[in-house]
């Protein structure tokens, strides 16, 4: 057991390195990043992976950082294309919805784990599940956010995500058909099907 957390620990250790390289040198250099802003860079990021799924409100993110809000959103393009964070829209039209994210995510559950060890953050199992389940299937598909559930997936699934208990009603009154994916189930029935089953997509 205490070489399985020694193991963990410096597996998490190699990750925020990696991540401090990327931070600190791969942004700055593809995307032309002054290195004076690299700590507001950190920082919104720091931000985003301490309450996933984040609702990002620009002006106040603006505000907070010291930023203007195309630098906010140019830093968030950044981050996502060095696969650090995901971004998820309304499925709706519109300008504004083109361009402004309804959610951001960590990438993965690696990433989560290795910063939230670090700010020594409460590590919540529904956080951890979104970000799974996020990760996993937007790997083949397309995914938007849902007003009353977790997901609209290729705009005809929708899914909420949740533990064993969690039951039908964020999804039964969608205009399409909705699914439960669900933490701690081995088999699934009906529409409830084990989360587990969806990181095969990777």
């Amino acid at each position: 057991m205490q070489k399985t957390c020694q193991r963990q620990a410096s597996y998490l250790l190699r990750l925020l390195a990696i991540l401090d390289k990327v931070l600190s040198e791969d942004i700055p250099d593809l995307f032309g990043l002054e290195r004076t802003k690299i700590p507001s860079l950190r920082r919104l990021l720091w931000i985003i992976y301490s309450s996933p799924p984040f609702k990002p409100n620009i002006e106040g993110l603006s505000r907070d950082l010291g930023l203007a809000k195309e630098s906010v959103y140019f830093y968030l393009e950044c981050l996502e294309k060095a696969g650090l964070l995901k971004s998820y829209k309304a499925n709706k039209s519109g300008a504004k919805h083109a361009r402004k994210p309804a959610k951001l995510y960590p990438a993965n559950t690696n990433l989560l784990a290795a910063i939230v060890s670090q700010a020594s953050l409460d590590f919540d199992p529904g956080m951890v599940r979104e970000v799974f389940f996020q990760a996993a299937i937007s790997e083949v598909l397309k995914v938007h956010t849902h007003l009353t559930a977790d997901f609209l997936v290729e705009s005809k699934l929708v899914f909420e995500v949740g533990g064993p208990g969690k039951d039908l009603r964020q999804v039964e009154h969608a205009k399409t058909e909705g699914f439960l994916a669900l933490d701690g189930i081995e088999v699934g029935s009906g529409k409830r099907i084990p989360l587990y089953l969806f990181g095969f997509l990777y």
